[in-house]
């Protein structure tokens, strides 16, 4: 009953934000009169006239739906409990959120990209984060869970890794030279290291190593594109190299005119010489330079 009130509103709102006519039966108030916004005109017989912000309902019946659902630790046997299907997701840093997501297909997936994002970072450990969750069916455009949510705080400062980068993919080769600044969550958390990565121990040839290093690690790696055919063998050792070690390594053996750069949110591999402002770290042929910061 509940979920069929719900969904009578949203498609009422939508229909309000569309200017189209609203056909539902009206025999049966859906809302409260706490759940509306109220803007007095003109005084009527019988009372003041009143418009209905049903945008604001719904916006209201989600932060409370969420709000009193508990937040989970986010770990592996937390997030393989949640069923496959769309909706909107919160993320709690210690008992501060932080992060207002949507996912279309499913909340599982989006959840453990984020778990996957955070365990290769710095200064943050994933044992401190949190979340909930609400399934959604639809998701309207403009009036999606995740829109009016963001909308209503967007100006509270309540959700600052929306506002900082954090769900950001691969920039691109042009955004590599960019600075960024104190207030991103690439530059308060930045990818870590000395991860250590397993998969690579042993004699590979570059072009492989390349590929399981992109493939493992959960932070953007991107190379040359000649790096796909280098069959060059690259001995990395019989424990498991961190990708510090990894990095020194592949320039290493590339030889000169190739430099590695740890980026504050990615490592990029390319025949270059080149400095970039948001650099933690350089690698060299004969070097590795770490970067004042």
């Amino acid at each position: 009953m509940e979920k069929e009130r719900f969904h009578t509103l949203w498609l009422s709102a939508l229909r309000e934000s569309r200017g189209e006519p609203d056909f539902r039966d009206h025999s049966e108030p859906l809302i409260s009169a706490t759940s509306v916004s109220a803007n007095t005109r003109q005084p009527t017989v019988g009372g003041e006239q009143f418009t209905l912000n049903m945008t604001r309902a719904v916006t209201d019946q989600l932060t409370e739906a969420l709000a009193a659902i508990p937040a989970r630790p986010l770990v592996p046997k937390e997030l393989s409990r949640i069923s496959h299907g769309p909706g909107v997701y919160q993320l709690f840093h210690r008992d501060r959120r932080v992060y207002i997501g949507s996912a279309p297909a499913s909340i599982e997936h989006r959840l453990a990209r984020a778990l996957r994002k955070l365990s290769g970072r710095r200064n943050i450990d994933p044992a401190d984060v949190f979340f909930n969750f609400l399934k959604v069916e639809e998701d309207l455009d403009g009036l999606s869970p995740h829109h009016l949510l963001l909308k209503r705080e967007k100006n509270s400062g309540s959700a600052p890794w929306n506002q900082n980068g954090f769900g950001n993919l691969d920039p691109g080769r042009r955004r590599d030279s960019a600075d960024i600044s104190k207030q991103h969550f690439d530059y308060q958390y930045p990818v870590n290291l000395d991860y250590q990565i397993p998969e690579v121990v042993g004699q590979w040839p570059a072009s492989e190593a390349v590929r399981t290093l992109k493939r493992t690690l959960p932070y953007g790696f991107r190379y040359a594109k000649s790096l796909q055919t280098n069959s060059q063998v690259i001995d990395f050792g019989t424990t498991p190299p961190t990708m510090n070690d990894a990095m020194s390594l592949l320039t290493r053996n590339l030889g000169p005119g190739w430099q590695g750069t740890a980026l504050l949110g990615h490592v990029i591999l390319y025949p270059e010489t080149r400095q970039y402002p948001s650099a933690q770290r350089t690698y060299l042929p004969l070097s590795t330079a770490d970067e004042q910061r």
